[in-house]
């Protein structure tokens, strides 16, 4: 089985980080665990933006620009 593994490798997120990191998890991503990442995301997190809980409406509203994916195939090779 050949699965996409999506990760998060910088992120820029609203105040309410914690809601929107896990709908990202809920929804196949995988949050870096990296010093980088870590970094980024701590500073990244002092911005401001609005966005709904919902992840539909975070995509519409560009959530996907915020967010800088790495892509890999993982799995049995």
């Amino acid at each position: 089985m050949n699965e996409k593994k999506k990760e998060i490798i910088s992120v820029m997120l609203p105040n309410k980080f914690i809601d929107i990191l896990d709908l990202l998890c809920d929804n196949g991503f995988f949050i870096s665990r990296s010093a980088a990442a870590r970094h980024a995301i701590d500073k990244l997190l002092r911005k401001e933006f609005l966005f709904s809980d919902n992840l539909d409406t975070l995509l519409s509203k560009g959530l996907p620009k915020l967010i800088q994916v790495k892509e890999e195939s993982v799995g049995a090779s």
